[in-house]
């Protein structure tokens, strides 16, 4: 349908903007550029979940891609030395894998976002112990 086609566009123009945010800060490591395209990909997953309905297929895509772009973002904020920005995008990724986790998921999909949320919590553990140790 055209409501299927439209939300699937939303999905894969998320997808593409979090890629190019994680090779901007991955690989040529311009974290600017990189938060700049996560930022993007977050706005689409946005705009995209607008027209879902909570728990169809869509809107799992669109929230996973969510979920992935917050924390390509708090990388690239982590490298941009701005640790406590870091720590709220993967709060907020966390958050975006508890809500599916809550969900009816197929078990590929449930371990991908359970391992996805275990390094977000390793990774907000070792940032809370970096701010308290009052390293920046």
């Amino acid at each position: 349908t055209a409501k299927k086609r439209r939300n699937y566009g939303f999905r894969e123009a998320a997808l593409l903007n979090r890629r190019l945010s994680w090779m901007r800060t991955e690989k040529l490591n311009n974290n600017e550029e990189g938060l700049k395209a996560a930022a993007d990909a977050i706005a689409l997953t946005q705009a995209g979940l607008a027209l879902t309905q909570p728990g169809d297929e869509q809107y799992v895509a669109l929230r996973r891609e969510e979920m992935l772009a917050e924390a390509v973002r708090g990388t690239a904020l982590l490298r941009l030395e701005r640790p406590k920005e870091s720590q709220e995008a993967d709060k907020r990724s966390l958050a975006v894998a508890d809500d599916l986790l809550a969900r009816d998921l197929d078990d590929a999909q449930r371990q991908e976002i359970e391992e996805e949320r275990g390094f977000l919590e390793q990774r907000i553990a070792s940032v809370m112990a970096t701010l308290a140790a009052g390293q920046p």
